[in-house]
């Protein structure tokens, strides 16, 4: 598969403090971008197996390799690019936008995504900047999902954390239940459960009560849809702030959102860095 990524990320460190991007410590957002694109780069084509006999690398994965394609969208001053490891340095291409609000910086990535609707790629990518993608089979799972439902539905991911120690809590689901009054924009199914075949069971799929996951992932027909209604573009900012609006309202009112249903919620699930809700836990 071609994948695009396309990345919104702010680091102001005069900023309330409300966010890490809005700390004066710049490490946990150079943390949590590196591993963010190393986990992206797990999905494209270097990968190899280390063959004993002759000490020779020999590519592995060839059936589940992809093209990936990494845009990382800023205001040009306001970000962590220029700390991060040299290493990552042509693994991306930094995109820098001219804008009042960095808060708006959401609406200025979905720009980019359409921007690249010609190049054909099979899956449009957008993510904040502090979300992992730790399952190799993360688009399989996708292709899958999106084979069987086609493309009225698209499916989110269930969001996590994980502690750097043990915990009695050891994965913490962060989206939550929302009142009602939220995400009453939301496009409904008649049926808010689906169950899909899958190996050795199968799979309940629910019309979430929070469905913001921080990221989403359209096909390239769901894009060019999406891009072609009245609202494209309007820089809608009512589900919560900017920044969980630009990730979730625009696809909300376009599409019908499921996610894995609670009990299944690791079958389809992208790490938030950090800790800041897991801290929450009393």
């Amino acid at each position: 598969m071609n994948i695009l990524f396309v990345i919104v990320h702010h680091w102001n460190p005069n900023g309330s403090g409300t966010h890490q991007s809005l700390r004066p410590d710049p490490l946990p957002r150079i943390c949590a971008l590196q591993s963010q694109i190393n986990s992206l780069l797990r999905f494209g084509p270097n990968q190899s197996v280390f063959h004993l006999k002759d000490r020779a690398v020999y590519r592995s994965n060839l059936s589940l390799k992809n093209n990936i394609s990494i845009q990382i969208v800023t205001d040009g001053v306001n970000h962590v690019l220029d700390k991060i490891n040299p290493s990552f340095g042509q693994s991306f291409q930094h995109i820098k936008v001219d804008i009042i609000n960095p808060k708006l910086l959401g609406f200025e990535a979905h720009k980019i995504l359409a921007e690249n609707l010609a190049l054909d790629f099979d899956y449009y990518c957008f993510l904040e900047d502090d979300l992992i993608l730790n399952d190799p089979l993360f688009f399989e799972k996708l292709k899958y999902f999106d084979s069987l439902m086609g493309p009225e539905y698209v499916l989110f991911p269930n969001r996590y954390e994980q502690p750097a120690f043990p915990h009695p809590v050891d994965i913490l689901y962060i989206d939550g239940p929302l009142h009602e009054s939220e995400f009453r924009f939301m496009k409904k199914d008649s049926n808010s459960t689906l169950v899909l075949p899958w190996y050795p069971e199968s799979i309940p799929f629910c019309t979430p009560s929070n469905p913001h996951s921080g990221c989403f992932f359209l096909t390239k027909s769901q894009l060019e849809y999406w891009s072609s209604r009245s609202y494209w573009l309007d820089y809608d900012t009512s589900f919560i702030s900017p920044l969980e609006s630009s990730a979730t309202l625009g696809v909300a009112k376009t599409f019908k959102i499921y996610k894995p249903c609670p009990d299944f919620a690791s079958w389809f699930h992208v790490q938030h860095f950090g800790d800041s809700f897991h801290s929450l836990i009393q």
